[in-house]
């Protein structure tokens, strides 16, 4: 079980450390559900006018309220996603050459496209870095272009990931620092392996005959589909949920 924990403690400290500007530490992640879920949502990584890569391009909206960018992306190779605190939603594209980024906020007083970090897609490669802070109440939403072959990692610090697995497939982690994991599946039919961590909360599987787990969650499961599925979340929940419900 230490092991367990430690693992999971150094796995979210790497991801949210280097993106985020804080720590998740494996004690704290095993033993402070409160101070874990206020480390997180009280973050310096929601500050605008940090050093930005992000270049407008036609197309591209940026208001107080709403941000609409997209560009180009193969959906063969890496894509990497990191938003600092809100709803993060990541879809299947309707367009499957595009890779689209859209957020809605309330209380902004810049152009959300200030918060926008990187947006970055060269080849098959793309990253986004959103840093959203939590007063914001920020809703994102990303649309992937659907292919076997992507292999994808979403990191939220604090907040609720929505994760529509049927139309994403490939090899996918996803990380969220405190808060809630929402997995969407069509059985286990999106799936070759999925491996669900929580350090401290639950997991709770609405899908027919599925097991929920508390305290602290180390789950593996096989299925019928392609692609490894990754969930690890410090603090909170993660929900697998039959798609459409």
């Amino acid at each position: 079980m230490k092991q367990t924990v430690a693992r999971l403690g150094a796995r979210l400290g790497a991801r949210f450390g280097a993106r985020f500007g804080f720590k998740v530490v494996a004690s704290v992640v095993l033993v402070l559900a409160g101070p874990a879920c206020s480390a997180a949502g009280n973050n310096s990584c929601g500050e605008a006018g940090q050093p930005s890569t992000y270049q407008q391009q036609p197309g591209d909206t940026s208001t107080t309220t709403r941000l609409d960018v997209s560009r180009p992306f193969p959906s063969a190779g890496d894509l990497q996603v990191n938003v600092c605190s809100g709803e993060l939603r990541v879809e299947p594209a309707p367009r499957g050459d595009r890779l689209r980024v859209t957020a809605a906020a309330s209380g902004a007083e810049l152009p959300l496209a200030r918060y926008l970090q990187d947006f970055n897609v060269s080849g098959g490669h793309a990253v986004v870095n959103l840093r959203t802070p939590k007063e914001l109440h920020a809703v994102v939403t990303v649309f992937v272009p659907s292919a076997p072959a992507l292999r994808s990692q979403v990191n939220l610090g604090a907040g609720t990931l929505v994760f529509h697995a049927g139309g994403l497939p490939g090899d996918r982690q996803l990380n969220v620092g405190a808060g809630t994991a929402r997995l969407l599946l069509e059985g286990d039919r999106d799936y070759a392996t999925l491996e669900a961590n929580v350090g401290v909360g639950m997991m709770e599987d609405r899908r027919p005959s599925g097991e929920n787990s508390y305290g602290l969650v180390s789950r593996s499961m096989q299925g019928k589909g392609r692609g490894d599925l990754q969930l690890n979340v410090g603090a909170g929940k993660v929900v697998l949920e039959p798609e459409g419900e």
